[in-house]
């Protein structure tokens, strides 16, 4: 990716798709690999179509090939190649049940691309949360600082985040690898055309079952529900981007970008700056991925369901090169997070975080009703700020007086109670709620993480081999139709 005029030149490794050549060339190699198994077509025929499929195939992989995705146009050269009796090749098919086969390959693929740079974003996340279960900082409600909290504890958010659009991504993909060939137009064939057969040398799950569904609407709702899960993603990726960001307009920011990673840009007249443009292309990225699944979606709005408005033009609107490039940046970006943990601290201590502590302390230490200790706990903010102290400079002494002018009572906290109420890495310590920021907690969390990640890896690693195998598979029968001619001979 080349960003010109802002510095940032990364080198993104290409996302590799099927196109739908490559598709129907093994669809081809299936249909053939099934009509002579079902006895449709004889061994002496499905050999010659074999040769030429593959001299075929060889021809469209030189570089420059035109490579057209049109059945008719493959199918024009191979009666030229094969004689007109090749045309059995397509018998009990239409282009229909080849076009939605054609995107149920590469929504497969698009599903198990995107499953794996969301778990190099997971395992980046993981690995900077487990190194900052300590560093306080401060969380944001309104816009306005909240509570202090760990930066680890802030990252396993979003990775529980992550987690879920993970499982979504599994679950659409459960549905997505189905397949439709054999379907012909929507009503199958008077040919007894073995589906269940297609499915398995394609290395499909099994089959969408109704012929219609699979040839008109599971492709449809399978493209929609990939891409809204890619928005789901791009809003989570949203969030986290512009609370980086937001870090940025701090002068004493405690979270920076390593120079060395080349995500940020310089800019052209003032020397002193350094953009976070990585941030900003994330959220470009995000936005547009979210206007995608919209289009999507009024794509397919109020369309009759024999049209192919969808199925059509499914590679060109999923946006998986995006989605792809996205995660490869923000993984990157993870890397180069800088962060520093006496900055942090201090940002949490120039505001009155700590505040909601120390009216639970009061409740829980002297059973002081929580709206009066709400009430002091307000007043000593204002107070504090009134005068620019921050909570650390506050004199105890001070901090009784209020009180006693709040209550007409003494303060029933100790001066090194009334210190440790106030303590953000006190207070962080000592919460006690389950999915908390104290350090039981937050390696609790970072285990279930670590292990979930190792479980969606296995997950990934048995769908590519599994892929992996019914390609061999297919290509073994189909080396059998090819080297047949010569066995008759």
């Amino acid at each position: 990716m080349t960003d010109q005029g802002y510095s940032l030149r990364i080198g993104i490794p290409r996302l590799e798709l099927p196109d739908f050549y490559a598709s129907m060339s093994q669809m081809n190699k299936a249909s053939l690999v099934m009509l002579h198994e079902a006895g449709i077509v004889s061994t002496d025929l499905a050999s010659r179509i074999a040769i030429a499929t593959q001299q075929l195939i060889d021809r469209e992989q030189l570089p420059g090939a035109r490579r057209s995705h049109d059945y008719l146009d493959f199918e024009r050269d191979l009666l030229a190649a094969a004689g007109p009796e090749a045309s059995w090749l397509h018998v009990g098919r239409s282009r229909q049940d080849m076009l939605s086969t054609g995107v149920s390959l590469w929504l497969r693929a698009a599903h198990l691309a995107f499953f794996e740079d969301l778990l190099q974003v997971r395992s980046g996340l993981v690995d900077l949360a487990s190194r900052h279960m300590d560093t306080v900082i401060p969380i944001y409600t309104h816009g306005v600082q909240a509570q202090p909290t760990s930066f680890g504890h802030y990252l396993l958010a979003f990775l529980a985040g992550l987690d879920r659009t993970a499982s979504r991504a599994r679950e659409s993909f459960n549905r997505a690898n189905r397949s439709p060939l054999g379907a012909g137009a929507g009503t199958t064939s008077s040919f007894l055309i073995n589906r269940e057969r297609l499915a398995q040398l394609l290395g499909f799950d099994g089959l969408v079952d109704n012929a219609f569904d699979a040839n008109l609407v599971a492709p449809v709702d399978s493209a929609l529900e990939l891409v809204q899960v890619f928005a789901t993603l791009a809003v989570q990726i949203g969030q986290l981007t512009q609370d980086l960001m937001a870090q940025f307009y701090l002068v004493d920011s405690w979270l920076s970008l390593d120079p060395g990673a080349m995500l940020t840009g310089i800019s052209s007249m003032m020397p002193q700056k350094r953009n976070p443009r990585v941030l900003e292309v994330l959220r470009e990225h995000a936005s547009i991925i979210i206007g995608s699944a919209e289009s999507m979606t009024l794509l397919a709005h109020n369309v009759t369901s024999g049209m192919s408005d969808v199925r059509e033009t499914v590679t060109s609107i999923v946006p998986a090169e995006r989605m792809h490039e996205m995660l490869y940046l923000l993984t990157r970006t993870i890397e180069a997070m800088v962060v520093d943990p006496r900055r942090s601290l201090a940002e949490v201590n120039r505001d009155y975080s700590a505040m909601t502590n120390l009216a639970e302390c009061l409740v829980q230490s002297a059973h002081v009703p929580f709206r009066e200790a709400h009430e002091f706990a307000s007043r000593l903010t204002d107070d504090g700020r009134r005068r620019g102290l921050r909570p650390p400079e506050i004199n105890y002494a001070d901090a009784v007086e209020l009180y006693r002018a709040c209550t007409s009572s003494r303060l029933p906290l100790s001066e090194a109670d009334f210190a440790a109420a106030i303590d953000a890495r006190n207070i962080i310590a000592t919460r006690r709620g389950r999915g908390g920021p104290q350090a039981a907690e937050v390696e609790r969390m970072l285990d279930e993480a670590t292990a979930s990640i190792a479980a969606h890896r296995r997950w990934l690693e048995d769908q590519r081999a599994a892929t992996r195998e019914a390609e061999s598979q297919l290509d073994l029968a189909f080396r059998g139709l090819v080297n047949a001619s010569k066995l008759t001979r």
